[in-house]
């Protein structure tokens, strides 16, 4: 079955650029955080239910909790290239199991050092899937490190080539990560490593970016949506239609709390995100 063209133009990215010591002097990752998943092998979860995410209130029981429609999943690997073929491998079982209307974030951690050990995270990314009932999905991508891949043979060589081998999945429609990948490369920063200085030297001047801090946002929408118009010149019709949408909406599980506090997207992305696909 044919993939649907991707869109590339309609995705809002986020570029984190923090290297690997703030995420826990700064405490936005907790060290015992790496515990969540690990290196579980997905092809032996039937369901997307049965990924389970320990947590533990007492130091003698876990108690396991199976993952909802808004949920956080945790995989850690050296940085290498038989672990970086894994977590591909992975995502393209993971990311067919996300249901319609679901939020899921998937963060994968690279480390430099057999052990694992949190002090040792060389890079950090999350994608964040949504898939609608229209069969429109948005994929978002953010991530932080302080190098590239291991160059030690045929896989990527970076955060972005390694993004970009991911596969579509059939009859779902992309906001598309490459978009963001060639704006956000240049000659003069071929080697960068996407630092801070270098992601703002690039994106400087393009629409709708912000930098605040530590974190470089930037919209590639080239325009204001359509349906975006629509709400801006008759707010009572973005109203009824936000109550359309809240009476068709399906309840669910309630969101599990991931225990971390990552920075994210805008407060409002869900929110723009649902009006551009109206």
């Amino acid at each position: 079955m044919a993939s649907t063209p991707r869109d590339f133009e309609k995705t809002q990215v986020t570029v984190l650029t923090l290297i690997s010591g703030i995420f826990f002097t700064r405490r936005l990752l907790r060290p015992n955080c790496f515990q969540a998943v690990g290196n579980i092998t997905l092809k032996e979860v039937p369901r997307w239910q049965d990924l389970l995410r320990w947590e533990t209130k007492s130091k003698k029981t876990p108690k396991p909790v199976a993952f909802g429609p808004r949920s956080v999943v945790l995989l850690k690997y050296r940085n290498t290239n038989e672990d970086l073929t894994m977590v591909l491998e992975q995502l393209k079982i993971m990311m067919p199991m996300v249901k319609d209307e679901s939020l899921v974030k998937i963060h994968i951690c690279l480390f430099d050092d057999d052990a694992i050990d949190p002090q040792h995270m060389v890079e950090h990314f999350t994608i964040k899937l949504r898939h609608q009932h229209t069969g429109v999905s948005t994929v978002s991508v953010s991530w932080a490190g302080c190098g590239g891949i291991v160059d030690d043979g045929p896989m990527p060589k970076s955060i972005e080539d390694f993004l970009e081998k991911l596969v579509p999945i059939p009859g779902r429609v992309y906001a598309g990560i490459w978009y963001q990948i060639d704006e956000a490369r240049s000659e003069a920063h071929q080697d960068s490593g996407f630092d801070l200085c270098a992601a703002d030297d690039v994106l400087a001047g393009k629409p709708g970016y912000v930098c605040v801090k530590d974190c470089l946002s930037m919209d590639v929408l080239p325009t204001t949506p359509w349906a975006l118009q629509l709400a801006a010149a008759d707010p009572d019709r973005s109203s009824r239609s936000t109550a359309k949408l809240a009476q068709k909406a399906r309840p669910g599980p309630a969101p599990i709390d991931s225990g971390l506090d990552i920075p994210d997207f805008p407060p409002n992305f869900d929110e723009l995100a649902e009006k551009r696909w109206q």
